[in-house]
């Protein structure tokens, strides 16, 4: 059940995504990320993602996919630090701000064009991203047991994140409360 929304608001950032948003090359090869994850193809997904970061090492969108398609490959440790190394490159292109949290927000979006829908985050790229890198931490604690303590509160404290970004956002609290209480109903 909670991954029910976390996966709803991929599938719109992917629906929008694989419109075609972007012309740049760049922003192309990160269109192109997307729409192997919404296919499922992690490993397709992840080859595009490196490729991109390769050439443009600051793509914040780039670091975000990357993460996304290492999260769905189940290697969340990797999918921590991509989510970590996107959140300054958001903020320094000015789309994690204050002004964008707790209201739909896209990103990529071209007016000129109806193609281009960007990428769209219900309640702010900035919340979004705690709230996954909060699934990646709870992911490693069930993972690594002794580590446990130490990834939920990592959880823990991205979910907080999220929660004061976004309170109208159900996520972030059923996240809190999952911590807390793991065998609720909407945890499992």
């Amino acid at each position: 059940m909670r991954n029910a929304v976390v996966i709803a608001v991929l599938s719109s950032a992917v629906a929008a995504a694989a419109c075609n948003p972007f012309y740049s090359v760049e922003q192309s090869d990160v269109e192109r990320g997307y729409r192997w994850i919404q296919r499922g193809s992690s490993a397709e997904a992840i080859a595009t993602f490196q490729r991109s970061l390769a050439e443009y090492p600051n793509n914040s969108l780039a670091h975000l996919g990357l993460g996304e398609a290492f999260a769905l490959s189940g290697q969340e440790a990797d999918a921590v630090d991509m989510y970590s190394k996107a959140l300054p490159l958001l903020r320094s292109e000015g789309y994690a701000t204050p002004e964008s949290a707790n209201k739909e927000q896209t990103i990529g979006r071209r007016f000129f064009s109806y193609q281009n829908q960007g990428l769209t985050f219900p309640y702010g790229v900035e919340a979004y991203l705690h709230v996954r890198r909060g699934l990646a931490y709870e992911a490693l604690a069930k993972k690594l047991p002794a580590r446990s303590d130490e990834f939920r509160a990592a959880a823990q404290s991205d979910y907080a994140s999220a929660n004061n970004l976004a309170p109208a956002w159900d996520e972030p609290r059923t996240g809190l409360k999952c911590l807390d209480e793991p065998t609720r109903s909407e945890c499992t």
